[in-house]
């Protein structure tokens, strides 16, 4: 579910961001498709805060896992200059910068996943069967 709830963050913040930059052919197809409406700040400001939301639980439970703090941090640092470089000091460098270390996370973080060790099946013991009266197979007795 993490890897999902990742690539949901990074894709709406990337949209969010690229909107209120104004890249033409993004504000153009999004017009194109019915979704004009969204275009504007303030619906802008709250899908990129649901974004980065969505982003960060995917990066805090994929931390969970690898246990790198490496990945979060670049994606929770990289998320805030996202913001603060669209909404409160325009910075058009900043926040492709942005995008860019979140991006960087991301993938960071996937590696750092794919990289952790599972438990072997040697060092998980079966459970012990019991399933009724045990009867003796020794033919002695």
């Amino acid at each position: 579910m993490s890897p999902l709830l990742e690539k949901l963050g990074v894709l709406g913040a990337a949209l969010g961001t690229l909107c209120c930059i104004g890249i033409p052919a993004i504000v153009a197809a999004i017009s194109a498709i019915g979704l004009g409406f969204i275009i504007r700040d303030a619906v802008l400001r709250q899908l990129t805060l649901a974004s980065l939301a969505i982003g960060y639980a995917g990066m805090f439970l994929s931390w969970r896992q690898h246990r790198s703090p490496g990945p979060l941090l670049l994606y929770v640092g990289s998320g805030a200059l996202v913001y603060t470089c669209v909404f409160v000091w325009f910075s058009r460098f900043g926040a492709y910068l942005g995008l860019i270390g979140m991006l960087t996370g991301a993938v960071w973080s996937a590696l750092a996943r794919r990289a952790c060790p599972l438990p072997s099946h040697a060092e998980v013991e079966p459970a012990a069967e019991t399933d009724g009266p045990q009867m003796n197979s020794d033919p002695e007795t």
